[in-house]
């Protein structure tokens, strides 16, 4: 399935619905009134409609300077989810006090300047070695815990199980004690971060480079788990929003 949306200028609205209405997607019209300066389209179509090109071809032509959207989605049947070995990933336990994030872990070269939110994670993470069913060591049973930094770390069967799927943008990266040894704990880490903004977002107090709170507002919104701000990210939504009004005003 694919989700696809684009606006043209007010003086094409009238255009793009007799456009869409050839096509039988007058359901996806909305026009250019009121505030609305730009008439557009919004819809879901499967990947081999014929109609997609078409929208494509219209978007691109009457919309340059915006361009458009479009998100694919993969949609399984019941029986398909039924049959998939791995589906989801879930956890219901507490954080445990476990991670000790030092600086030569982390690359801080890329990502937000000011929360690190979007560093590439370069080493291990170091962990409390002991095993106990007190909040600063490793569960003595299960095969998953989570850290208070919202560092997720697998073992044994589980971790077996994600390694031999080799899932595109995770990477397992075994947990190490504070003298480097081994703890047969695996972290899961995302090699991928969200994209940064379009220039054409409005509405975002902005700066000349990546030193901006256009970075800090998409990856302290929590789009990136990726680096040791991922508990920024978690954490501090509301932080992140009271920050981005304070520095607008």
């Amino acid at each position: 399935m694919v989700h696809i949306t684009f606006s043209v200028p007010r003086q094409h609205g009238p255009r793009l619905r007799k456009f869409l209405e050839s096509l039988d997607l007058l359901a996806g019209w909305e026009p250019a009134e009121g505030y609305r300066v730009r008439a557009a389209f919004t819809g879901e179509l499967d990947e081999a409609d014929p109609r997609l090109a078409q929208l494509r071809e219209f978007g691109t032509a009457f919309s340059p300077d915006l361009g458009i959207l479009q998100r694919v989605e993969a949609l399984y049947t019941i029986d398909e989810l039924r049959a998939a070995p791995l589906l989801e990933f879930s956890l219901n336990r507490s954080p445990r006090e476990l991670g000790y994030p030092y600086a030569g872990q982390y690359d801080f070269a890329i990502g937000c300047p000011h929360c690190h939110t979007g560093a590439r994670q370069v080493g291990p993470i170091r962990v409390n070695p002991s095993f106990s069913d007190h909040p600063s060591g490793f569960p003595r049973t299960g095969v998953v815990c989570q850290t208070i930094d919202f560092d997720y770390l697998v073992r044994g069967e589980l971790h077996a199980a994600l390694a031999s799927a080799a899932l595109r943008g995770l990477k397992l990266l075994e947990a190490r004690s504070k003298r480097d040894e081994p703890t047969g704990w695996w972290q899961l880490v995302a090699e991928h971060t969200m994209p940064r903004m379009s220039p054409a977002t409005r509405g975002l107090v902005r700066g000349d480079d990546r030193q901006d709170l256009t970075w800090d507002i998409l990856l302290g919104a929590g789009l990136s788990l990726a680096g040791p701000a991922g508990m920024m990210a978690a954490r501090g939504r509301a932080m992140f929003a009271d920050h981005v009004v304070r520095a607008a005003a």
